[in-house]
């Protein structure tokens, strides 16, 4: 439920999607999705689109195997109870919002830290794990080289889906841009904290550690003004500046763990699939 998580589930509720799982290991940012605005509008669903659910689950602690046996464990598990009722039994689409920074295991500890792998896929392999068979799997969190034990038998064996990449920015910044001005999405939910340029240090200090609720922080080039401001609220939700009041600067990072699920409208049978990662890269 980082920025990036926030807004590929915020896209999937404008796309249709009936039922959405944010998972993270921080209940400040679980809490900070449920808020309207941030994902679902105050009627349950996106601008102008049909009701949709919202679930979220934390992620608990990692035992000795780390991820093998610890927090992504009992979360996949959460996720298999939350699918009882459903078509397939499990999501149709798994978004990995996490990337490289997710490092549960002491397997993967050891690796990173003597250069056997520079990335670690717990975060993909849970993506890969809990999607139903036939299903979606997109890729938004940075990866940079390499990495082992990645779940490439189950990825094969299921018939899954598997797309990545960075945003296309050439290819959707008109439609997207058009979309917040009409106010069908809303990007600026997200930022809790806007600061000048000349305080992007302690910002992102903020940021990393994450301090004070914070979820994203922009940073204003022209603004000369001191000290961190909570964006303020609109239209009851979660609060940041409005659309015409997006800065040229902002970071962010992802959290511990960050994947977003989702299921489409009524599925009942495989196809077809929403794509998370078109729209959130």
């Amino acid at each position: 439920a980082g920025p990036i998580g926030l807004v590929a589930a915020q896209c999937a509720a404008h796309r249709g999607a009936r039922r959405i799982v944010l998972i993270d290991a921080l209940q400040e940012r679980l809490d900070f999705a449920r808020r309207p605005g941030v994902v679902l509008r105050s009627g349950g669903g996106a601008q102008g689109g049909a009701a949709c659910r919202l679930d979220v689950v934390r992620v608990e602690g990692a035992g000795l195997m780390g991820a093998v046996e610890g927090g992504i464990e009992g979360a996949l598990k959460a996720v298999a109870r939350l699918s009882e009722g459903e078509p397939a039994g499990a999501p149709d689409v798994a978004n990995e919002a996490d990337g490289q920074h997710n490092v549960r295991s002491i397997y993967h500890r050891l690796e990173l830290a003597t250069g056997m792998e520079q990335d670690s896929p717990e975060a993909l392999n849970a993506a890969i794990r809990c999607v139903r068979k036939g299903g979606r799997v997109g890729v938004v969190g940075v990866f940079a080289g390499t990495a082992n034990h990645v779940h490439v038998g189950a990825l094969m064996e299921k018939g899954l889906h598997l797309s990545a990449g960075q945003a296309p920015v050439q290819r959707y910044w008109r439609e997207l841009a058009a979309k917040v001005a009409r106010g069908e999405l809303d990007p600026s939910a997200v930022v809790t904290h806007r600061l000048p340029l000349a305080e992007a240090p302690r910002g992102f200090k903020m940021f990393d550690d994450k301090t004070d609720g914070c979820v994203k922080v922009l940073l204003r080039v022209s603004d000369g003004g001191a000290g961190a401001s909570l964006a303020a609220p609109k239209g009851g939700g979660a609060g940041g500046a409005g659309p015409a009041d997006l800065p040229a600067v902002a970071f962010t990072w992802s959290s511990r763990v960050n994947i977003c699920l989702a299921w489409v409208r009524l599925i009942p049978r495989p196809a077809p699939w929403l794509q998370l990662s078109k729209l959130s890269g």
